[in-house]
C-alpha cells in the first residue's frame, strides 16, 4: 500500500526443485527491511505473508494475513530473484492489503 510493512514474512523457495519446504524466510523490520541467508547461488521464488498482531490477554499473538493468502503460493510468486554468491538485493516488493 506504498508503506513499508513491518512484520511481515517473506518466504523464499528454490526455482524448479520438487520440495514444497522453502529455502530460507525472514521477517520484515519496521522499515519494510529484511535479510535472509540462503543455502546457495540460484533462481528463487519470493512469497510473502503478513500476519495482523492480535492481542489476547495482553499478550500479542499472530492473527489472520493482511495479504489475505494472495502472496502466499511458491506457483503464484511475487517476484523472482536470481542470487548469486555474496550480498544481494531483491527489488521492493510493492504489495496490496487489500
Amino acid at each position: 500500500d506504498g508503506k513499508p510493512a513491518g512484520g511481515a514474512y517473506v518466504v523464499l523457495y528454490r526455482a524448479g526443485a520438487e520440495s514444497t519446504s522453502p529455502a530460507a524466510s525472514a521477517r520484515s523490520a519496521d522499515d519494510g527491511t529484511f535479510s535472509v541467508l540462503l543455502p546457495s547461488a540460484g533462481e528463487y521464488l519470493v512469497t510473502a505473508f503478513w500476519p495482523a498482531e492480535l492481542l489476547d490477554d495482553g499478550s500479542v499473538v499472530e492473527g489472520p494475513d493482511c495479504f489475505r493468502g494472495r502472496y502466499r503460493s511458491p506457483q503464484q510468486p511475487v517476484a523472482t530473484a536470481t542470487i548469486q554468491g555474496g550480498a544481494n538485493a531483491i527489488p521492493s516488493l510493492e504489495l496490496k492489503s487489500h
